[in-house]
């Protein structure tokens, strides 16, 4: 359905002009806006699905559109990535991560990578929407955490913060008829992550 793939486009951009917006203003506050485990989360799902296993058309084919936007999502995640090992250990409360920081930040990446890869070869034709709604899921979560720990609200975009809930409501909206197809039980755990990431 050539409409409902261009809503969930438009959510993808609302998406990536929330991470212009991040970037701007931590560049400004010298800090960084995502929660270090979204990071790299983000970081190697979208290396993963526009380069190792790109999206696929219905024929088969590599879906260009969608692999345009993982990557441009993945240039501006390079830019979060140096900001939280430029930045990040500044806002760290415990000694231990904070000591070794820049370890904390590669280990997790690798295992966020690790994690993905060996998601795929679970189900191939599902991973990149399931893993990509459950980062989203867990990323919500973190956000919440993450500004408690900041209640001056530093690195944590108000627009930034809308410009994800308007992209998640239009990703999400086109997925409710997009994944008729799919068993019963993976639209359950579907709505599931949807309400959880609007609450």
């Amino acid at each position: 359905n050539s409409f409902l793939m261009n809503v969930t486009v438009l959510g993808d951009l609302c998406w990536a002009v929330a991470y212009i917006i991040i970037i701007v203003q931590c560049f400004r506050q010298k800090t960084y806006g995502l929660p270090l485990l979204a990071i790299a989360m983000n970081i190697t799902w979208e290396i993963q699905y526009s380069l190792i296993a790109p999206p696929r058309c219905d024929d088969g084919s590599i879906d260009p559109v969608k692999q345009a936007m993982f990557l441009a999502w993945a240039l501006l995640d390079l830019v979060i990535v140096y900001q939280l090992y430029r930045y990040g250990r500044e806002e760290q409360h415990v000694e231990q991560i904070r000591r070794h920081f820049p370890f904390v930040v590669t280990g997790t990446i690798v295992v966020a990578a690790l994690g993905h890869l060996s998601f795929t070869s679970v189900d191939p034709e599902r991973a990149l929407p399931v893993s990509g709604m459950i980062i989203n899921f867990i990323m919500s979560i973190l956000f919440v955490g993450m500004a408690y720990n900041r209640p001056s609200l530093r690195g944590l975009s108000w627009s930034g913060a809308w410009l994800r809930i308007t992209g998640n409501f239009l990703i999400f909206f086109a997925n409710i008829f997009l994944m008729q197809e799919d068993p019963q039980q993976l639209r359950a755990f579907f709505m599931f992550l949807f309400g959880g990431t609007a609450l």
